[in-house]
């Protein structure tokens, strides 16, 4: 079973049936997105810190 956009997407979890299965890739994306934030963020805050200190 494919879905649209299915070779870009990296897990074949996203298209399988069980539910518990789409739950746990949900919880897993969810966490992905979040420690990408998160490290978007700390970038984000040293890029500031470091062009604080150089003025």
């Amino acid at each position: 079973q494919t879905g649209p956009g299915c070779s870009a997407c990296p897990s074949p979890f996203l298209w399988t049936t069980s539910a518990r299965d789409q739950k746990v890739f949900t919880r897993l994306l969810i966490r992905q997105i979040i420690q990408l934030k998160l490290l978007c963020h700390r970038t984000w805050l040293r890029n500031t810190d470091t062009k604080d200190t150089k003025s």
